[in-house]
């Protein structure tokens, strides 16, 4: 599976869109670390963007393992927040970045603006054809999906099958799904819910460690 070529038909589907040109940047293979063999595939709905995005580059760019454009600068803010949570959940399994939808909003407010609902776009087939490549490529054990509210969307798209609620107490802490190879877990999510508490935190790690 030729990643890198995707990578380049991602650039010429970006650049032939003119509503996907005003995103910041694409994200897609991205794995951590970066020469690592990925366990995992970590799917979120889409790449986040900053101001201080646009000042590393500040024209559209790419987030992937041919180029990322934070070069050599350190994650900050919610990027390092993001990969922090990433680690203690997957027990500082190696993992590979994907995304429902591959371009950046600064929020799902301004994700709507840009590109509209999310239900409803028109990109979403590429992007899955473009996901199942990397899940081909990799072999992950799982993949994981931060946001139980994503799992009909999603399980329509990849045509998943689903298993079982994961709780802890009278808290609903995960769905797990199967595309018939692997488990596809979606999580209560990792920075948009409130009242994370430790003991929920820990029941999402040990659903992920038990798959």
């Amino acid at each position: 599976m030729d990643l890198k070529a995707n990578i380049e038909r991602i650039a010429a589907y970006t650049a032939a869109h003119e509503s996907l040109s005003v995103a910041h940047h694409f994200l897609y293979d991205l794995r951590r670390p970066a020469n690592g063999k990925p366990e995992y595939v970590v799917m979120g709905v889409n790449p986040g963007e900053t101001a201080r995005d646009w000042r590393l580059s500040p024209t559209p760019t790419e987030e992937t393992s041919r180029f990322d454009f934070h070069g050599d600068t350190a994650l900050k803010g919610s990027a390092a927040r993001w990969s922090s949570l990433t680690d203690r959940f997957l027990g500082g399994a190696d993992y590979v970045l994907a995304e429902l939808f591959l371009w950046s909003s600064r929020d799902m407010t301004q994700f709507r603006q840009r590109f509209g609902p999310i239900e409803a776009s028109p990109h979403l087939a590429f992007c899955r054809d473009m996901n199942r490549d990397i899940i081909s490529a990799y072999a992950p054990k799982a993949v994981i999906a931060p946001g139980i509210g994503t799992a009909a969307l999603v399980s329509g798209l990849y045509g998943l099958t689903y298993e079982k609620p994961i709780k802890a107490g009278n808290v609903r802490v995960a769905e797990r799904y199967t595309d018939g190879v692997r488990s596809w877990l979606f999580t209560i999510h990792w920075t948009g819910y409130r009242g994370f508490s430790d003991c929920l935190r820990n029941a999402v790690k040990d659903a992920i460690a038990t798959l």
